[in-house]
């Protein structure tokens, strides 16, 4: 291998910053797919003619293979150039797209709903892999929660442009822009991104075990991935961190996922304009808390608090939703979304590096 080039300089930095930026602008997609169909669903159900109840199936859907893929997509990240999963992933994601707007019927748009989950899954864990490999670990709290108010800024698309574009347009362009653009920007990563500096000829930003150019065979790397499972399995203390993974983010998913919709429309009434503008709520706090919460944690020199705090401030928020729901103010209601967008999905950028 020719000799790496140290990991500094304007063609260091410019490399690590479209290696950051594009997978970053994927998962912003993977944010606008969990949260449209709260956004669409009045018009959704009625091209497929079924009941807004029935539609919940459409919604929920995208979850259960999101859900499967977490175990293992950091795992093949780890046997697999990071970079390709994100590039696969996103090509996937954006076949499902397409297939949900040309979908008449609640089953091809499970269909399409379903490869758009399969698609989305792996995109966090291997994006989070990439950071690691290209910054120092006094970035990652940092670097996460860019990540993350990047999938803010995806909501935000998706609960207020959406709405507008909605105004003017038919729903099914709106899923083919996404996959139209989300399927270009994935050939992009699978061109030009790599998962490690040194296939870019750098030399490696942290320490590193084996050399990049070591060959592995497909049987190693197999036996490699069953063994990270069982290390990872057998290790009490990822069981605790991830429970409260799953439990942290079911108000931010609940809500953005499908029924804070229906909520606002069918039991207070709003407009289509006031809904929007009120969900916009929950990804504006994403993006505040994704770029504030890393740092409070480290001013405060604790990461176990500040998630335990950020679930009791939630806790009290949806007790308040659900003793008080029908009788508060716009504004009010607005705030509390805010908060639950501010202590729930940020979270993630602060618990995923404790150990």
């Amino acid at each position: 291998m020719s000799e790496s080039v140290q990991p500094s300089g304007w063609k260091f930095q410019f490399v690590r910053i479209y290696t950051y930026i594009c997978p970053a602008i994927l998962y912003a997609f993977v944010s606008f797919q969990k949260q449209c169909p709260s956004v669409v669903v009045n018009d959704m159900a009625k091209a497929y003619n079924v009941s807004i109840d029935s539609f919940g199936s459409f919604s929920s859907i995208y979850f259960y293979p999101y859900a499967c893929m977490q175990p293992f997509a950091g795992l093949i990240a780890d046997i697999i150039d990071p970079a390709y999963v994100v590039g696969v992933s996103g090509l996937i994601a954006a076949c499902g797209s397409i297939i949900c707007g040309l979908s008449n019927s609640m089953g091809i748009g499970i269909l399409g709903r379903l490869l758009v989950g399969l698609g989305c899954g792996p995109t966090y864990v291997s994006t989070v892999r990439i950071i690691t490999k290209w910054f120092k670990s006094d970035y990652y709290p940092a670097m996460f929660g860019i990540l993350v108010a990047m999938s803010g800024a995806g909501g935000m698309l998706a609960s207020g442009a959406l709405g507008i574009f909605l105004e003017h347009f038919k729903w099914r362009y709106a899923f083919y822009g996404v996959g139209g653009i989300g399927g270009f920007l994935a050939l992009i990563v699978l061109i030009f991104v790599r998962g490690d500096p040194r296939k870019k000829g750098f030399a490696p930003v942290n320490d590193e075990g084996a050399p990049v150019d070591t060959i592995i065979s497909c049987g190693d790397k197999l036996s490699m991935l069953w063994q990270n499972i069982v290390t990872i399995f057998k290790n009490w203390m990822f069981w605790p961190i991830t429970l409260y993974n799953i439990t942290s983010s079911c108000p931010y998913i609940d809500i953005v996922g499908l029924w804070g919709g229906p909520y606002l429309i069918y039991i207070r009434n709003f407009s289509k304009k006031e809904k929007g503008n009120t969900l916009l709520a929950i990804s504006i706090g994403m993006v505040v808390g994704s770029l504030t919460v890393p740092y409070l944690s480290k001013l405060l020199k604790t990461k176990k608090w500040i998630c335990t705090g950020s679930s009791l401030i939630v806790l009290v928020d949806l007790l308040l939703f659900f003793f008080l729901g029908n009788k508060f103010s716009k504004i009010v209601i607005w705030i509390l979304f805010l908060i639950i967008g501010y202590f729930t999905a940020p979270l993630c950028s602060v618990s995923y590096p404790l150990r």
